[in-house]
């Protein structure tokens, strides 16, 4: 009822990417093929992701219907999961407080439109029911149930990561006693090492990571900027009912720390272990890597607002208004948030879909699909379904002032139809305004260096902004962090522009920067005194005292 409209959106982000891959190597390479794994744009291990894709494309062919149906019912499963989980402990009202927020989070509802990420709702499922049977298996001495839920954690590290810290987390359940509880996690704790070996034999490292990286010096930073990352993408579209929800859940979250015995070191332990895994990826933070803290907190604040009840009839009727409030409020926050979501999600859709008609110099501008998505999708469209070869795109508008001629039709999505439509009448036009408008005589800097397959960079001379990298003339752009890096993934050269647009509006561009990464690192700047006095300079060097502005 709440995400069924994913069932009409088309193949995005990686979707084609996974697709090709599996399409271009072994059947179930997933499982065994060690030179696969290493040779894969990321370094994570996830089989059952690409068995879950993989059943789906053998079952239903390249139908993204039958992906979306699978992915939905994947994560309508997730909140029964959890009601059963919470029912091990608490009466069905507070039970099902906790699942229906969990469903409704508008961090969970990204879930619902993106089958890359379909691997964290059925981790999430899998180690829910995981906890059930170490639950059972303590109350019940079975060591059945133990190995049952060892085996289900085995499969939901192999979905993804997330679920690693669960084994440790899984000692600090109030069952039993200690020893009892080391004893019955045994089998999820030698699963843990298991996977860790996996892991290094298939990737050669314990790490990972992909897209943004972070220097030594930056990690205090993101550790600060981490709880109101999370913060925001548990709110959504941060309206006044999010923040209500928000307000009640942290004042369950409270009374659970206060009234639970052992409850808020607990919490607290599980904090660390939610929030250290995806530390190193936030720079640039994505809604699902706010799912496992989702969880805590809507897990917490169940136990808080049943702490509360049992403290007599006013607490009941504060713990009752708390679960209200954060249910209602957590709805309507789901419902703007979504619909602000979705249609991301539809236009992205109808954007790759209409890619598909166009033919030789036919150019999509400002798709929202990054450029790499867009590749893949020519991949598909050219060499696999045999579609008209020669349309193009551009990411960002530089691309009319510096290849303009190269456009014979010029296709943008409309919002108000929701279509892509044909407006090369107004190129000229477009073209012209946004031309005009760069402005070359402000100053702009960068400093660029490579640290193995990382680069580097400190934009400048503006703390306020917003920067960005173009490649290829526009045809390519990423909005960047004014001070970061970037996995390279192993190349030696890369061409770019810096771009940054001032909070004003005003936009200046670098000229065309080619950064060689096997020379060590670079400064360039621009004093901003005439358009060519941008040049390069060896890193470190300042410009000569006539130069100064």
């Amino acid at each position: 009822m709440l995400y069924g409209p994913a069932l009409r959106l088309w193949w995005m982000y990686d979707d084609l990417y996974h697709l090709h891959y599996q399409l271009t190597h072994a059947p179930v390479w997933y499982l065994f093929d060690v030179r696969a794994w290493q040779e894969f744009s990321a370094k994570v291990l996830t089989p059952l992701l690409f068995f879950s894709l993989d059943a789906d494309r053998v079952l239903f062919g390249l139908s993204p219907r039958a992906f979306y149906l699978h992915q939905i019912t994947a994560l309508s499963l997730c909140p029964a999961a959890l009601y059963g989980v919470l029912r091990l402990w608490l009466p069905r009202a507070w039970a099902a407080a906790g699942a229906f927020l969990f469903l409704i989070g508008p961090t969970v509802s990204s879930l619902s439109t993106l089958l890359m990420v379909r691997h964290y709702i059925e981790a999430v499922l899998l180690a829910l029911l995981s906890v059930a049977l170490y639950i059972l298996a303590l109350r019940r001495g079975s060591w059945a149930l133990a190995a049952a839920s060892g085996v289900l954690y085995l499969l939901a590290v192999l979905t993804k990561e997330i679920a690693v810290p669960l084994a440790l987390f899984l000692l600090l359940i109030p069952e039993r006693d200690l020893r009892e509880r080391f004893r019955f996690a045994l089998p999820c704790l030698a699963a843990l090492i298991f996977y860790l070996g996996l892991r290094l034999y298939f990737l050669g490292t314990l790490g990972g990571g992909y897209g943004f990286a972070v220097e030594p010096g930056g990690w205090a930073r993101l550790v600060l900027e981490l709880p109101g990352k999370v913060a925001a993408e548990i709110l959504g579209d941060s309206s006044s009912a999010g923040w209500r929800m928000l307000g009640a859940i942290l004042a369950g979250l409270v009374a659970a720390a206060v009234f639970v015995r052992g409850a808020a070191l607990r919490i607290a332990v599980a904090a660390v272990l939610v929030l250290a895994p995806v530390l190193p990826v936030s720079t640039k933070f994505e809604p699902r890597y706010a799912v496992p803290a989702w969880l805590l907190a809507v897990v917490a604040f169940a136990f808080g607002a049943r702490a509360l009840a049992e403290r007599g009839r006013p607490f009941r009727l504060l713990a009752a208004g708390l679960a209200v409030v954060a249910c209602a409020g957590g709805l309507v926050a789901n419902r703007r948030d979504w619909e602000g979501r979705f249609a991301r999600a539809e236009r992205m859709s109808i954007e790759n879909r209409s890619f598909l008609s166009l033919g030789e110099g036919d150019f999509l501008r400002r798709p929202l699909s990054p450029s790499a998505s867009l590749g893949e999708l020519r991949w598909w469209k050219e060499e696999m379904w045999g579609l008209p070869r020669g349309a193009g795109w551009f990411l960002d508008d530089l691309y009319l002032c510096l290849r303009g001629e190269e456009i014979r039709r010029l296709w943008a999505y409309d919002p108000v139809e929701r279509e892509v439509k044909d407006v090369t009448r107004d190129l000229p036009a477009i073209r012209r305004r946004y031309c005009s408008s760069i402005r070359r005589e402000v100053p702009l800097s960068a400093e660029v260096r490579a640290q193995g397959p990382v680069l580097f960079w400190e934009l400048g001379p503006y703390p306020e902004g917003s920067y960005w990298l173009v490649m290829a003339d526009g045809a390519q752009a990423i909005e960047v962090p004014r001070i970061g890096g970037f996995q390279t993934r192993g190349m030696e050269k890369l061409a770019l522009r810096v771009k940054y647009r001032s909070p004003e509006g005003w936009v200046t561009y670098s000229p065309e920067l080619v950064v060689d990464l096997t020379r060590g690192p670079f400064r360039w700047e621009s004093l901003g005194l005439k358009p060519q006095a941008g040049k390069f300079r060896p890193y470190g060097a300042t410009p000569p005292p006539e130069a100064r502005p």
